[in-house]
């Protein structure tokens, strides 16, 4: 998470340093529980969440999946948190879901993080799927949907196609 910071104050200068604060549960009914005692007004949204974890203002909570994809959750919702911490107005929603899943792709090989986030695999083998359904959003679709939005849809192939094309779209916008 640490290396994760610095990743991120590299993409967006840091106005201000702030504690942030992340859980990692064992098991999604540690988490389930945990959600349900200090979120319980957003409870219900947040346990549609099948892989991963959320993030209020600077808290995250997240279950653990597999060695990847938790790594890759913690970090996707650490960005939510530093956003939250470093800046007074939130981002658009597609730029912010865009940047977590851009930040999220990362190889846990050496001792270091290394950060690839032209080759997330996650989204890439989603983004493929959405193509071959013939399913992808409209670029209009894209920057209108928040991810409350996409979570209360309840559609897995959607959030999955939306969080795909999110990290296309800031690949494609800092990488051509």
């Amino acid at each position: 998470l640490e290396a994760s910071y610095q990743r991120f104050t590299a993409t967006l200068l840091p106005r201000r340093e702030a504690k942030l604060t992340t859980y990692v549960f064992g098991r999604r009914s540690e988490w389930t529980r945990f959600t349900r005692q200090r979120f319980p007004c957003r409870a219900d949204v947040y346990e549609r969440i099948r892989q991963g974890g959320f993030t209020e203002g600077s808290t995250s909570a997240s279950f653990y999946v597999s060695r990847a994809q938790t790594a890759a959750t913690l970090v996707h919702e650490a960005w939510h948190q530093y956003v939250a911490a470093e800046f007074d107005e939130p981002l658009p929603a597609w730029l912010n879901e865009g940047l977590a899943c851009y930040h999220e792709a990362i190889d846990l090989a050496g001792d270091t993080p290394r950060f690839t986030p032209e080759h997330n695999t996650f989204r890439m083998a989603a983004l493929s799927e959405a193509v071959r359904r013939n399913a992808l959003l409209t670029i209009r679709e894209l920057v209108d949907t928040n991810a409350g939005d996409v979570l209360a849809r309840d559609d897995e192939r959607f959030t999955q196609t939306y969080y795909a094309q999110g990290w296309a779209l800031i690949v494609f916008l800092r990488h051509g």
